[in-house]
């Protein structure tokens, strides 16, 4: 009898049995087995999460991407992020944004309690860095978060506002500019505001969009 024609009860008490490589090769034969399986190849990922590392993270991948929030929770509630850099994956997904992840890969990390404010070496949050790269959708959904402090500063005391402007990015300034909590007159280190670092960098739209 083929593997996938068991009962269910059957196939889910030998799976706990498989290896990771098993498990994922009886859901690529089959959607059913896909559908029936998923919740055993999470587990059988966590099972022994220092063996089983490239298996987790690839399972936390793919289920970002898709926008699996309970999958993502459930690789994150059992410990994934002690075998993998919650800031790093966050600061990669964010800056490889376009190109590889799927545009609910964010999202889904920060619905399943990852830290919106969470800094690089340099200070910089999430949406500063968003600013600084022009990701215009990124700085909007983390604008709308209750929880993202919207003039965070980094180790120069620059605040999102400031790299927006450094780089002469019009819209994210603007869409910046819009929210009446933004503080335009904020100095930095160097006690140069926003205003001062567009004059300086010769982004005339971006003075006058502040003056």
């Amino acid at each position: 009898m083929p593997f996938q024609k068991l009962p269910n009860g059957v196939i889910l008490q030998v799976s706990k049995y498989q290896s990771p490589p098993d498990l994922c090769s009886l859901l690529r034969a089959s959607r059913d087995l896909a559908n029936l399986l998923s919740d055993a190849l999470l587990d059988c990922a966590l099972r022994s999460l220092p063996e089983t590392e490239r298996y987790a993270k690839g399972a936390l991948y793919s289920a970002v991407n898709r926008g699996d929030e309970l999958a993502a929770k459930r690789l994150i509630d059992g410990g994934i992020f002690k075998r993998l850099d919650e800031k790093k994956l966050l600061k990669r997904i964010l800056l490889d944004h376009e190109r590889r992840w799927g545009e609910k890969a964010l999202p889904t990390l920060l619905a399943c309690g990852c830290d919106p404010e969470t800094r690089d070496s340099e200070g910089r949050t999430l949406l500063a860095l968003a600013a600084t790269h022009g990701l215009l959708e990124v700085v909007e959904l983390l604008m709308d978060r209750d929880d993202v402090d919207i003039n965070s500063t980094d180790n120069g005391n620059n605040t999102p506002l400031h790299m927006a402007v450094e780089v002469g990015d019009y819209e994210v300034v603007q869409l910046l500019m819009d929210d009446e909590r933004v503080d335009v007159n904020w100095p930095n280190n160097s006690n140069r505001t926003p205003l001062h670092i567009a004059v300086m960098m010769g982004h005339d739209e971006v003075v006058r969009l502040l003056l």
